[in-house]
């Protein structure tokens, strides 16, 4: 990656989804008896070979390779920002995420979004074959408006992917796309339910390109979220009723959990071409075996506190969000990445540790991240 590239600022555009969803009695009621998203899953959308990106106009990133001891292979791996063993580069998210996996905290090295702008809310009308609205049986029976959307995974990323070419969004800078409690089914309903993607690809109409295109092949990358609300998930308002008490760790699915999720995945992967050594945890079940970096896939649900959030929606967020806890892209190589030059902060293995739901307050640069992209709720 050329210097100057290494020096752009990582911008990022904001773009909310309103989806206009067809409801008839049938079919919603066939949504509320089979959409239950108690398994809440996370995906990836496309990917970009590396060579396509030598020269390319896309993010600030940087590469470098690690072998695993446990199994001998040698991994090549992309990242969003700087090398953090070239010194103390900003690219100027979660800036504490990767100045904690990099063991850069209290450095000059940061990796943060600048969001340049904020588009008008975009309408997606939604037909009665490719999603509905049904009711969430935890929020109902917590007595809260329980209405939620779902839509048919394929049909809406090409949707989005047109929106993306409209918009004319430049692949210097990361789109983010939200939906307010609407998520994604795979072909049927109880295929549900994915609340956040990220991904990368050339955009539509430039094709492949040859592989070194002497900066002229734009690769995008790209993140969409769905806004949980309190109830989608169960065990949220349980575990928060009568006496003033946490959700268990595994219980924090609201507000911002899959955008935390998403922008730290996007960080480690990008480009979607991150490949490890194939893992599995009991926790994150429904992923299976998979060979992929993706951090926050094997810890889905666990969370930490983060004070300030005041949205008015009628929910009770309790004056907190609830973003995701990721592990470290160290928790993936069984010592490779330390081999090669990356230690993270005191040697953990995932971004809060012990601490995942007792570290109350802003976090580095999370609570501002968080103030830029969802200052209206």
């Amino acid at each position: 990656m050329s210097h100057r590239i290494s020096r752009a600022a990582l911008a990022a555009v904001l773009v909310t989804l309103a989806a206009a969803l067809a409801v008839g009695a049938g079919s919603a009621g066939a949504a509320k008896a089979t959409a239950k998203a108690d398994n809440p899953k996370f995906a990836t959308e496309g990917g970009v070979a590396p060579q396509f990106l030598a020269n390319a106009r896309t993010i600030p990133h940087f590469t470098f390779q690690y072998t695993d001891p446990s199994n001998g292979v040698t991994y090549p791996i992309t990242m969003v920002g700087s090398d953090p063993r070239s010194g103390n580069g900003d690219t100027t998210v979660n800036d504490a995420f990767m100045r904690a996996q990099f063991g850069k905290i209290g450095s000059g090295y940061h990796v943060r979004l600048q969001n340049v702008k904020r588009y008008a809310t975009q309408t997606i009308n939604v037909p009665a074959s490719q999603g509905v609205a049904y009711n969430r049986a935890a929020a109902e029976s917590a007595g809260k408006e329980a209405t939620a959307g779902i839509v048919e995974d394929k049909w809406f990323s090409e949707k989005l992917q047109n929106l993306m070419n409209a918009l004319h969004v430049d692949a210097m800078t990361v789109p983010i796309f939200l939906t307010d409690n609407v998520m994604l089914y795979d072909g049927t309903y109880d295929k549900c339910c994915t609340i956040g993607y990220h991904g990368a690809g050339m955009p539509i109409g430039h094709g492949a390109g040859p592989a070194n295109g002497k900066g002229n092949n734009p690769v995008q990358t790209f993140i969409y979220s769905a806004w949980s609300k309190p109830g989608t998930y169960s065990g949220f308002y349980s575990d928060y009723s009568g006496t003033r008490t946490y959700p268990s760790p595994t219980r924090g699915i609201a507000d911002i959990h899959a955008l935390s999720h998403e922008v730290a995945e996007w960080l480690d992967d990008p480009y979607v071409n991150n490949a490890v050594k194939p893992w599995l945890t009991p926790t994150a079940p429904q992923y299976g075996c998979t060979g992929v970096l993706e951090t926050g896939d094997p810890v889905v649900g666990d969370w930490f506190p983060l004070a300030g959030n005041t949205t008015a929606d009628g929910y009770d967020y309790y004056g907190e969000y609830h973003p995701e806890e990721n592990v470290f892209a160290q928790w993936y190589g069984h010592g490779g990445l330390e081999a090669a030059g990356f230690h993270s902060w005191d040697g953990r293995l995932t971004f809060m540790g012990s601490r995942t739901t007792s570290l109350g307050g802003p976090v580095g640069g999370l609570r501002e991240l968080l103030e830029r992209l969802l200052a209206d709720g």
